[in-house]
């Protein structure tokens, strides 16, 4: 967009925010201002928000590529999300796993309800995730989320999520900018 639109646009809300209010007396202006919307906010009340979506806790994810749904634990305290895997298959794998970043990788995903599917992608990391019993070395990788109509691309680390109760764990790196945790939420798959 144009810069003149923008310069008309902070013009529209300046006359806004005038007309707003009109200030009663001297003594009261600076209550009055108070009360008054700054011109950022009516800009963008004007151009648009984003959306902010409520979740809770325990929801349900598809992993697109394989369409395949997961329940997940929304967890605000993992920088990035986690996903259980089955089997591991990286295209000339090397003995060092510093060495397969890089390569292709297909992983072998299973939902609770038995639905298996392989998905292809690229090793992207290798990380050292810290667990409350040791240290756990991890592949990173690129897959595409969904919950409901919110669809991103994030890193996920492949972890053997066998024995928990949630074979994926949402992290910050899919609820930034899109979610509020609603801890009320029963379920809202």
């Amino acid at each position: 967009m144009s810069l003149s639109f923008f310069a008309l646009l902070i013009w529209f809300a300046s006359c806004a925010v005038a007309q707003a209010e009109p200030v009663a007396d001297a003594v009261d202006s600076s209550a009055a201002a108070e009360k008054l919307p700054a011109t950022d906010e009516i800009i963008a009340a004007k151009v648009g928000e984003p959306t902010i979506r409520r979740i809770g806790p325990v929801t349900t994810v598809t992993e697109v590529s394989s369409g395949v749904p997961f329940p997940a634990r929304v967890d605000t305290g993992a920088t990035t999300c986690s996903i259980h895997y089955e089997a591991l298959e990286i295209e000339d794998a090397a003995e060092s796993p510093e060495d397969n970043i890089g390569k292709r990788v297909r992983i072998l995903i299973e939902n609770p309800d038995g639905k298996q599917e392989w998905i292809s992608t690229k090793i992207v990391d290798r990380v050292t995730v810290r667990t409350t019993t040791d240290d756990d070395e991890r592949y990173k990788v690129r897959l595409n989320l969904r919950w409901q109509d919110v669809e991103k691309k994030v890193l996920v680390t492949l972890s053997d999520r066998n024995k928990m109760k949630y074979p994926v764990l949402l992290g910050r790196n899919f609820l930034r900018g899109d979610f509020l945790v609603d801890v009320n939420l029963e379920n809202d798959e």
